[in-house]
């Protein structure tokens, strides 16, 4: 039971920050592109990606929170290690 939490938090973790990532980029370069471009409805419609990166962002935080309960020996590991 441990090991199939640990993977699917593991993996909702890993595609949570993947996304948040990918969206911040898109965000970020896009803005960039429209404020050079002088294009305002473009930039306007990369502000309304900002709920997706939020969401995202929040599953990444809140499974690696969970992976941290569900295998506490390898955390407590990864501190002492520091």
């Amino acid at each position: 039971m441990k090991k199939a939490l640990t993977k699917i938090f593991n993996v909702t973790f890993s595609l949570g920050l993947l996304s948040f990532l990918l969206t911040g980029m898109v965000m970020v370069f896009g803005q960039m592109f429209a404020v050079f471009s002088m294009n305002g409805p473009l930039s306007v419609f990369l502000g309304t990606l900002k709920h997706f990166a939020i969401r995202s962002a929040a599953v990444a935080g809140f499974s690696g929170f969970l992976l941290s309960y569900v295998n506490p020996k390898k955390a407590f590991k990864a501190k002492k290690a520091e």
